[in-house]
């Protein structure tokens, strides 16, 4: 197992909020959608150990976020939303202070090869600070690769970059991907409907939707939730989806109760006549953003 998280929760002020219980298993490329103040960027930061009071427990290649801190973070990359650094830190101060903090040995050849890798040699000098929004940004994904990590986590960071930086970054996270579990959370859903392997969805700050993306798949979206009897297990891979028990299931993907593949044997012609939407995945869950927006959808 690459990565799993156990029932786990920020705490705060007023108490325990919902948990998260998901698995990895292997290396692969997820989107984080949801709407604002949904809880992406609270599940990010609680993932990449940023939360001090929390329940629950996350294992990243057997160390334990409670147990292990540390040794847990040496294998995480985090992009934050927005980037702070003192006004003095020139870019290369800047890598070189999160490598030393990483614990990185031999973090020169580290550094040098994500400053060229992410075309940042004419900048290494220059004050973050004084850095474009789109520079700030490249910086900020250096500092997460820094260390190599088997978990990446990136809060928005296509903000600030042009067309062409855009298509670079999705470029490093294609090679990237074969190697570490990454999880990015953005606005733009059409870039992660179409670059991601699995699409996570949180809405209230609970996991409402959690499958892989098919193109091969055909799905319906009901006006009423069907029962749930099982749980449909899917490993990301080319292999074929398999409907197991609960108990049997090696990997349960979390998919709402008003969704279901055409060929669920649930489904009665009822059921099918009075669908909201049918087709692909992609296409279903750019029309149900497209309704919540409008009031008329709501994943919970």
């Amino acid at each position: 197992m690459l990565f799993s998280t156990q029932n786990l929760s920020p705490t705060s002020l007023d108490g325990q909020l919902k948990s998260y219980s998901f698995q990895i298993t292997q290396p692969q490329l997820i989107g984080l959608l949801g709407i604002n103040g949904a809880g992406k960027s609270t599940l990010l930061h609680l993932l990449a150990g940023g939360q001090e009071l929390f329940t629950g427990d996350a294992l990243l290649l057997g160390h334990s976020l409670s147990k292990a801190k540390c040794d847990y973070q040496q294998k995480v990359g985090y992009v934050v939303d927005n980037l702070t650094v003192p006004k003095h830190m020139t870019v290369s101060d800047f890598l070189q202070f999160m490598a030393h903090s990483k614990n990185i040995k031999n973090h020169e050849s580290s550094i040098q090869s994500i400053i060229e890798e992410l075309s940042l040699t004419d900048l290494v000098n220059k004050p973050v600070q004084k850095l474009s929004l789109g520079q700030k940004q490249r910086v900020n994904v250096a500092q997460a690769l820094i260390n190599n990590p088997e978990l990446l986590l990136l809060d928005e960071p296509l903000n600030g970059l042009d067309p062409n930086q855009q298509h670079l970054f999705w470029d490093l996270l294609k090679r990237s991907k074969s190697r570490a579990a990454i999880i990015l959370a953005s606005h733009h859903v059409h870039d992660l409907l179409e670059y991601c392997d699995r699409i996570m969805i949180v809405d209230q700050h609970t996991l409402v939707f959690d499958q892989c993306i098919r193109n091969d798949e055909q799905y319906y979206v009901l006006s009423r939730p069907l029962a749930i009897s099982q749980q449909v297990s899917i490993n990301c891979t080319d292999e074929k989806i398999s409907i197991n028990d609960n108990n049997k299931s090696e990997q349960s993907n979390l998919i709402h109760p008003q969704i279901c593949r055409v060929d669920d044997e649930r489904l009665t012609d009822t059921h099918r006549q009075e669908a909201i939407i049918s087709g692909s995945l992609r296409h279903i869950i750019l029309e149900l953003f497209s309704k919540q927006a409008q009031g008329l959808w709501q994943w919970q």
